[in-house]
């Protein structure tokens, strides 16, 4: 047996959709090489952050991208998802 037939939807674990984000974040660097800047404001850095556009935690690799920390809370604070901060909106 070899090991791409264990993979992704021949895994006798695979869940599909119905995974923890943890998991959802497990296969996306699996899937989804990590590059070396931030595909939001362009900093170079091995710190990124893999930030959820939609907040809809899915296996679909268009709702995400390697942010940096500073862009990453920005956008969550922009778009509601945390409570607390503000940021102006441009």
């Amino acid at each position: 047996m070899t090991k791409e037939y264990q993979e992704g939807e021949n895994n006798w674990n695979w869940r599909g959709d119905n995974v923890s984000i943890r998991g959802i974040h497990k296969w996306l660097r699996h899937n989804y090489p990590h590059p070396n800047k931030c595909e939001e404001c362009g900093k170079i850095t091995d710190n990124l952050d893999l930030m959820n556009l939609d907040h809809k935690y899915r296996r679909n690799i268009e709702d995400y991208i390697y942010a940096c920390r500073s862009c990453h809370l920005k956008y969550d604070y922009k778009m509601g998802f945390r409570k607390g901060f503000h940021v102006k909106k441009k």
